[in-house]
């Protein structure tokens, strides 16, 4: 099995990360769901203009006028701070809306209230880890495993966090527990192949992708891992099947990174270096640090003889290589010291360099938390803001005249 950094197709942390790429719009669609649970608890609260104002919200959220309900849910929180529900709401949206800051906020303000509401920790646990404020995210998690060990999401999140802290066993138990408690959950049995996967333990990990696959039969998650799983297992007379999956996955998600590098990986296994050139060169242009892609497309050039190409992709294949070794060093001093600015500030750059620009304002802005005077922090935290929204803005095009 390929042993890669911690952006390779074999690393545990990658493979968690996988399933998170559409955070803004997962955010605005649950905003519906989020307005049925804060009714739940609303409808028996005296009608006083604070709680009148959260129903408004409620009502809103259901119809789908998602800012609207925003609104009425700040001017509730406004008008009464002791409405738990309108906090409730508010942070859960910003969560899955990846507005990390004020969702920690509000969620704070949740579990200080009501620590014994369902799931208060595991979703404060949820946005400091993705926030970067890992010992607060370690300490919410246990409290909720702690308060709720019937919540498979606590037992998640706990599991992530100990993946993190390159404790595998732990992170292991958490995840098997997330499973045993929800096993219809189809994201959970992808998380646990995965880490299976990471483990080296490829039988296991075919076995939960399996039953992934019969929650989720025209799925294209569960068949692209099945096929690097097939690669790994180094079973050749499996590789067609391996080949007919990738090549569906890429036919339907033409920047699928990950079903592009295997099916150049699968190629060049084959004797077929241009043919793998041409997907592994499509990796790099939707992850240009993609470290395995780099590695085979050098690979695929020295058989094709373009050495000067071949020697400048090693070269930047041993750049990765050396931020990922920083970054394993930088994530266990911040698991013994957890307001190292420094170390924080460093590992920002790293991330800013990944083009994760969520994530590095989380650690820029915990880095800003320890060192509030250090202007260095906060212009590189404003300029990575300017990034995050040109990215996210919407792209607009010109009616022809």
């Amino acid at each position: 099995m390929y042993k890669g950094g911690e952006d390779s197709r074999s690393s545990p942390r990658y493979f968690l990360s996988y399933m998170s790429r559409s955070r803004i719009a997962i955010g605005l669609a649950v905003m519906a769901g989020v307005a049925g649970v804060a009714a739940l608890y609303a409808a028996t609260r005296p009608a006083s203009p604070a709680v009148r104002h959260l129903r408004a919200g409620n009502a809103l959220a259901a119809a789908g006028n998602s800012a609207d309900a925003i609104r009425e849910w700040q001017v509730a929180e406004a008008l009464d701070p002791s409405v738990v529900e309108a906090h409730e709401a508010l942070g859960r949206v910003y969560l899955d809306a990846g507005a990390l800051a004020v969702a920690i906020r509000e969620l704070t303000a949740v579990s200080k209230a009501a620590p014994n509401r369902p799931h208060a920790f595991c979703r404060l646990a949820r946005a400091c880890r993705e926030g970067a404020l890992t010992e607060l995210a370690f300490q919410a998690a246990k409290e909720a495993v702690g308060r709720e060990p019937r919540c498979a999401r606590a037992h998640q999140v706990l599991g992530e966090l100990q993946l993190d802290r390159q404790n595998l066993g732990e992170s292991l138990r958490e995840e098997e527990a997330a499973v045993k408690l929800e096993p219809e959950n189809y994201e959970l049995r992808i998380e646990l192949a995965r880490l299976y996967l990471g483990l080296s333990e490829l039988s296991k990990a075919e076995e939960q992708v399996r039953h992934a696959l019969k929650l989720e039969p025209q799925g294209l998650v569960a068949p692209a891992l099945l096929a690097h799983l097939m690669l790994e297992q180094g079973d050749t007379s499996r590789y067609p099947e391996a080949e007919q999956a990738l090549r569906r996955c890429v036919a339907a998600e033409p920047d699928n990174a990950e079903a592009l590098a295997d099916l150049g990986r699968l190629l060049l296994s084959r004797g077929e270096p241009k043919e793998a050139a041409k997907y592994l060169d499509r990796v790099l242009g939707v992850q240009p640090r993609h470290r395995e892609a780099v590695q085979n497309l050098a690979r695929a050039f020295s058989a094709l003889h373009r050495d000067d190409e071949a020697r400048a992709l090693r070269r930047f294949g041993e750049q990765l290589a050396a931020d990922d070794q920083r970054r394993k060093e930088l994530d266990r001093v911040l698991t013994q010291h957890p307001n190292d600015g420094a170390a924080l500030y460093e590992l920002a750059t790293l991330t800013e360099r990944e083009g994760d620009y969520v994530r590095c304002i989380g650690l820029l802005e915990a880095a800003a938390l320890s060192r509030p005077d250090d202007r260095v922090i906060l212009e590189r935290l404003s300029r990575v803001r300017g990034l995050l929204a040109r990215a996210s803005a919407p792209s607009v095009t010109r009616d022809p005249k």
